[in-house]
């Protein structure tokens, strides 16, 4: 597999930003998590007060504090609730509808589930160690070791690509079609370099409506035919981490390239997908050895998240 890449010795016109700024939004962002936890919190708006895209902005959230948005603003509710059982005489029920419950027996069941008991028996009895789970903070963390990251220069590429729709781990076949198709048409199999793109961040996503994409890099030769479209990898400047495992644990590189590198690096990503570049196949690598690149592109001063 082959492509063509420089590594720029300076990165002119690029937004650059510092980890204080990163840590600001997430300060504003717990602000406002702090004044509207009643109500309705979309993704949308919790990226907008962040100033981030959604696209990136829940691995953002998720490498800085260690959990998903989602699991965030349900340990808020339910530690608030916890309080309101240990202060308060309220019904049960009226806590539970007010953390978002919509019964009584859900509600236990997620109470359980974070304290380890019931409200009933915290209303009872507080275990004296259960008074530092009522008072948690998680606060946005970065680690003290680096990740290997290169800053690259890529011009733009096109491509044919393949829709697949469903749980990420599943487009393989898609690959397998789409290079079946390619080495029909004459794609020189030395040459091949296999790319993937995955739109939707599963967290967010019901697992059948993820959208990815497999797609194949040519030197303009190959021309899309009905499902086989043909598409273009954009050009620029582009952070690239190897990551070397099975694909099953992509996730993590993708989290500490994300939520831990890019707001310590001086640079924003483009509101885009991130590429995952295959250097070798998974039919004849054990899964230890198996080595992708994570590609994310960099944001041009002019544009904004």
């Amino acid at each position: 597999m082959t492509s063509e890449f420089t590594t720029p010795q300076r990165i002119p016109g690029l937004r650059h930003t510092t980890t204080e700024d990163y840590l600001t939004r997430m300060a504003n962002l717990q602000a406002y998590i702090t004044d509207h936890l009643d109500d309705d919190l979309a993704p949308d708006t919790l990226a907008r007060v962040a100033a981030m895209s959604k696209h990136h902005f829940h691995r953002v959230f998720r490498g800085m504090f260690g959990e998903s948005v989602a699991e965030h603003l349900r340990r808020l509710r339910l530690e608030r609730a916890a309080i309101q059982v240990r202060r308060s005489e309220r019904p049960l029920l009226r806590i539970a509808v007010d953390a978002g419950y919509g019964s009584h027996e859900a509600f236990t069941r997620a109470f359980k589930s974070h304290f380890d008991l019931t409200p009933s028996q915290l209303r009872e009895a507080l275990p004296p160690h259960y008074d530092r789970r009522l008072s948690s903070e998680l606060r946005p963390t970065l680690p003290e070791a680096p990740l290997d990251v290169e800053l690259r220069h890529r011009p733009a590429s096109p491509i044919i690509m393949l829709r697949h729709w469903g749980p990420y781990l599943e487009i393989g076949p898609a690959f397998d079609r789409l290079l079946a198709w390619a080495l029909e048409r004459g794609l020189d199999p030395e040459a091949i370099e296999l790319c993937g793109a995955y739109h939707d961040d599963p967290e967010i996503t019901a697992a059948e409506q993820l959208r990815s994409d497999a797609c194949v890099v040519h030197r303009g030769h190959l021309q899309g035919t009905g499902e086989y479209v043909a598409s273009e990898l954009p050009g620029g400047t582009f952070a690239v981490v190897l990551h070397r495992g099975p694909y099953e644990t992509l996730y993590k590189t993708y989290l500490r390239l994300i939520g831990h590198w890019l707001p310590s690096s001086g640079y924003e990503p483009v509101a885009e997908p991130l590429i995952e570049r295959y250097l070798n196949h998974p039919a004849h690598t054990p899964p230890e050895d198996l080595l992708t690149e994570v590609w994310a592109r960099l944001q041009p001063t002019s544009a904004h998240l």
